[in-house]
């Protein structure tokens, strides 16, 4: 009923999981914690492998020993499909005997990956395959393993929900960042892939290049520059308007830039400006003064 990949980048700690399935949710069978794991349970799935695997990985057991514990407890462990990846790389895998074809598993360098109930044949081996070619962020690879799941059939009976998390050590905000999920949709995969490009296109805006501070030339052509990839990736009005407010304004002080920018959307979106006037944020004044009402 289901295809997942299990997955480390060991140059981050990043540890996350990538489902799709035909069913309206399939975030019960997630479980991630940054620096411990992560679990992935599903076929006759057995919710209480997740929150038992995680709890065994805090408190010191590896991924095989993890999912030996989980089996040991289960009397229905021929139906189940679980995959258990411990914080170090190590991971585990089962698929009862008794999953509905086609049912199988792959293990890799930092990943596994998993499917039941398939339409065709060889889905772990596309995803393998597309895991290990992929370039860029952990994320990026999970998603790019998922579609080629798709690509090779998928679930029998098609797609309803998709779920892709990953979580970093320490980083609170990355952690927000790849918690996405699609509940109901016959193509779930299709909007996953825009919520990554949106959290993509967020990266963007966030990481500065190599720039001289003391340059503000170089620092407006770098932020202009990232700008314009973030847009390619996912452009949005408000993407555009928390550029100009608190990048250009905010941090450059650069006001003229801004209402360069903000002008357009203005004259589109009336409500943008009406936000900028309402906005408590101190420093602004002349970026308001530029918008106010007669």
């Amino acid at each position: 009923m289901t295809y997942s990949i299990v997955a480390r980048d060991p140059a981050t700690g990043d540890i996350g999981i990538g489902v799709q399935t035909h069913q309206p949710t399939c975030f019960p069978v997630v479980w991630v914690k940054a620096g411990v794991g992560a679990v992935a349970t599903q076929a006759s799935t057995n919710i209480g492998f997740g929150p038992q695997g995680l709890a065994l990985m805090e408190n010191g057991l590896d991924a095989r020993h993890t999912l030996d514990a989980l089996l040991a407890s289960d009397a229905e462990s021929a139906v189940r499909q679980v995959s258990v990846m411990d914080a170090k790389g190590g991971s585990a895998v089962h698929t009862g005997a008794r999953c509905i074809p086609y049912a199988s598993h792959l293990t890799g360098t930092d990943y596994t990956v998993q499917s039941n109930m398939m339409l065709n044949e060889g889905v772990p081996e596309a995803m393998a395959a597309a895991f290990e070619s992929a370039k860029g962020l952990l994320p990026v690879r999970i998603l790019a393993a998922l579609e080629a799941a798709e690509a090779k059939g998928g679930d029998i009976r098609g797609s309803l929900s998709a779920v892709l998390q990953v979580k970093r050590p320490g980083t609170i905000m990355e952690s927000i960042a790849w918690d996405l999920r699609i509940d109901n949709h016959p193509d779930a995969l299709v909007p996953l892939r825009r919520m990554v490009e949106v959290r993509l296109a967020m990266l963007e805006l966030l990481t500065p290049g190599a720039v001289d501070p003391n340059d503000r030339d170089a620092l407006l052509a770098d932020a202009f520059a990232r700008f314009e990839r973030a847009q390619a990736l996912a452009p949005g009005d408000e993407q555009a308007f928390w550029f100009a407010v608190t990048g250009l304004a905010g941090q450059l002080k650069n006001v003229e830039k801004a209402a360069e920018v903000l002008a357009p959307l203005f004259a589109r979106a009336p409500r943008w400006r009406e936000l900028l006037l309402r906005l408590p944020t101190e420093g602004l004044d002349d970026l308001k003064a530029r918008f106010a009402k007669p």
